[in-house]
């Protein structure tokens, strides 16, 4: 008979299966948590890179007449490099230059006697497209209307501005009589005035652009050489170069209500984007005179090349270009620091300087307030938002981010309001509106704080 061994423990071996299945519902129930969490973090990530991702601004093109060569160039503005040399007709003599609002093309004028026209860029292909248009003698200054639906040419020799149709490209109406000598326009944001500055009658015309007639006549100083308005449209500043000045004009009076001492000979003035500051080059010193416009004062002076002409700012305000014509030149200056980070060679005897970007005009307008619902034992705070539609053609839609975070997109047919609810007291939100365009290339943006 086989005998049984048995090994005594001392004491009898419990059910271990109810405490292993346990365990394997308890290691199950840490997988799931860790894998849920886990898919948790990487939804968040993803919407956090989607986000930021779609806040997608265009990396401009700048372009530069070259008086000498007949040429103009293209510099990419991310590298500051030359990319393209466009040939411009023979012999044209090419001098001012302006982007479409849009950024799709870049009028030139062509100043040599035998010419006296417009050639215009097609900026996708960088070729020139279609025939010069004729205008008046010794065309210089160029300025588009905000919808990008008209072209103001300001006619040195004439005396007069000549209005492009911008889609036929067609010299339309009469020309528009000014001062003696007109030689750059800048128009207000609105569409409505143009502002020509009149070198030998040392005054500024404004053009109503409804009626196209001038309507008023501001004495500035000696030889006024160019004009540009602030992006809210309430000032116009004027550089005198026969006066080393600038008149500040406040638009709503049409009186001059400052005058800035700057350096020997501006030739030209921009100012930033975002409204705060205007870059003056002063033609005989070589240098570019900075203003703060919260109260006009010059902050700083920067040496470029040798006679600097003219200057043009990148949508983001970060950069400015400058011409030197007797040093064949383009200064980079870096507007947070006022230094030169870079200088371009190339051309011959660079004068006029415009930047081009396909993305799109922003909102026309951008305001906010706090309200509060009150129910029962608590308080509903509501940051309402609201805006007027970007004057830009090419406009699909909007963009709205709080504090970096897209929270609302809309269509050009609006509406053109958010409320964002349950807003917390004491806490600063900061949104920041876009328009964009069908490449989904966003504007610039406006920016407003409620608390």
């Amino acid at each position: 008979m086989k005998n049984n061994i048995h090994l005594s423990l001392g004491f009898d071996m419990p059910n271990l299966t109810p405490y292993l299945q346990f365990q394997s519902k308890r290691k199950s129930l840490w997988y799931n948590i860790t894998r849920y969490f886990l898919r948790y973090i990487m939804s968040l990530l993803l919407v956090f890179l989607t986000t930021y991702a779609s806040h997608v601004f265009a990396l401009p093109n700048a372009y530069f007449t070259n008086a000498q060569d007949n040429t103009i160039s293209v510099i990419d503005t991310s590298t500051n490099t030359i990319i393209a040399t466009i040939p411009s007709f023979p012999s044209q003599g090419p001098n001012g230059i302006a982007a479409t609002p849009d950024g799709a093309f870049v009028y030139v004028s062509n100043s040599n006697p035998s010419s006296n026209n417009i050639s215009v860029i097609d900026t996708n292909t960088n070729t020139l497209v279609g025939s010069p248009i004729s205008v008046g003698v010794f065309p210089i200054g160029i300025a588009f209307t905000p919808d990008g639906a008209f072209a103001y040419v300001a006619n040195f020799g004439d005396n007069n501005v000549y209005r492009i149709n911008t889609t036929s490209n067609t010299v339309v109406g009469a020309p528009i009589s000014v001062g003696d000598a007109p030689s750059i326009i800048a128009i207000t944001p609105d569409g409505k005035f143009a502002y020509v500055t009149n070198e030998d009658s040392n005054n500024v015309s404004v053009i109503n652009t409804t009626s196209n007639t001038v309507i008023n006549t501001i004495t500035v100083g000696t030889t006024p050489a160019a004009v540009a308005i602030t992006p809210d449209g309430k000032f116009a500043y004027i550089s005198n170069n026969g006066a080393n000045t600038v008149s500040v004009i406040d638009t709503t009076s049409n009186t001059v209500v400052d005058t800035v001492a700057v350096g020997n000979g501006p030739l030209d003035l921009a100012i930033t984007p975002n409204g705060s500051f205007v870059y003056v080059p002063n033609l005989i010193d070589g240098t570019v005179s900075v203003i703060r416009t919260s109260d006009n004062t010059v902050i700083s002076t920067i040496t470029v090349g040798a006679t600097d002409i003219q200057v043009a700012i990148t949508p983001d305000s970060a950069f400015a270009y400058v011409t030197n014509h007797d040093s064949n030149t383009i200064s980079v200056i870096d507007t947070s620091t006022n230094t030169v980070i870079d200088t371009i060679t190339g051309g011959g005897s660079p004068v006029g300087i415009t930047i081009a970007s396909n993305s799109t005009l922003p909102p026309a307008s951008f305001k906010g307030n706090v309200a509060k619902l009150r129910f029962l034992t608590q308080t509903d705070r509501i940051h309402k938002l609201y805006w007027t539609a970007s004057p830009g053609p090419n406009v699909i839609g909007y963009n709205l981010y709080r504090n970096g975070i897209l929270i609302y997109t809309v269509g050009v047919s609006g509406p053109f309001s958010y409320n964002d609810n349950n807003r917390h007291n004491n806490v600063v939100d900061t949104y920041e509106l876009t328009a964009f365009n069908s490449s989904l290339i966003e504007s610039t943006e406006l920016i407003i704080t409620l608390k």
